[in-house]
């Protein structure tokens, strides 16, 4: 187990008590540590969770419209993050299934990466595609888009690895 502050978690791999230890960024940097990152997680490399680093904040429904909360919405984020949630729809993932996507929008086309494993880590399924949404990056159809791109790709991932991917109970 790996517990403790950052200056506890530090003094222990540097004791030799660990390998490695993996730390947000963000939390070494505000701590003034950033040059204690030794090497960075490449996110096509190994997708993270779905959804994960995107935040959400909850308001009251007569609020939705409000300039304020309008100003808080990221269209990128909301549709990279409509991607990966449709993914994970199609795999039914839960705690039990080890996943992770990854999207990003770039000209007009968003593209994602889909990857389940075994719970061993031995057996790894992947899948990349992207939808080209043009001018139209933000909306109901682009936001349908981004869904459908997961569901599709999701569902390709799901059909080969069908039970191989779900940790047993």
């Amino acid at each position: 187990m790996l517990r403790g502050n950052v200056g506890t978690r530090m003094a222990k791999l540097e004791a030799g008590e660990f390998d490695a230890i993996l730390l947000a960024l963000s939390g070494l940097r505000r701590l003034g540590l950033d040059g204690a990152a030794k090497s960075f997680i490449d996110p096509v490399e190994r997708p993270p969770a779905p959804g994960q680093g995107a935040l959400a904040i909850e308001t009251r429904a007569e609020d939705a419209d409000q300039p304020w909360v309008k100003a808080l919405q990221h269209p990128d984020t909301i549709l990279a993050v409509a991607a990966e949630r449709g993914a994970m729809a199609a795999l039914e993932s839960s705690c039990r299934t080890p996943i992770g996507a990854f999207s990003q929008l770039a000209g007009g086309e968003l593209s994602l990466i889909v990857e389940a494993l075994s719970p061993d880590g031995k057996l790894r399924y992947r899948r990349q595609g992207a939808v080209n949404l043009g001018p139209m990056t933000a909306g109901e159809g682009a936001l349908a888009a981004a869904r459908d791109l997961g569901l599709r790709l999701g569902a390709e991932l799901r059909d080969e690895a069908g039970d191989s991917i779900v940790l047993p109970e």
